[in-house]
């Protein structure tokens, strides 16, 4: 939002506001920035090591949560931003 403003000596002063995700600012639990944990299968052996035949031996940990939500990135951010021509 830009707005201008009256000054004085017929200079222009502009402020404008920006503001960055709004939907956290609307209400918390909205515009999460949110990852992937990593790899969910993790390769721990091989089956038969040596052999021409060998397996790989995985790993699966269920009970991993499906995302990871970043703070930094999930906060709205306001920017103020002043403008004076003369």
């Amino acid at each position: 939002m830009r707005q201008r403003l009256p000054s004085p000596g017929g200079r222009a002063l502009t402020a404008q506001l920006e503001v960055f995700n709004v939907l956290n600012l609307l209400r918390q639990s909205w515009g999460l920035y949110r990852t992937a944990p990593g790899p969910l299968l993790v390769q721990v052996s091989q089956a038969a090591a040596g052999s021409p035949l060998a397996q790989p031996v995985f790993t699966f940990d269920a009970t991993r949560p499906r995302w990871t939500v970043s703070p930094l990135e999930s906060a709205y951010q306001l920017q103020l931003a002043l403008r004076y021509s003369f």
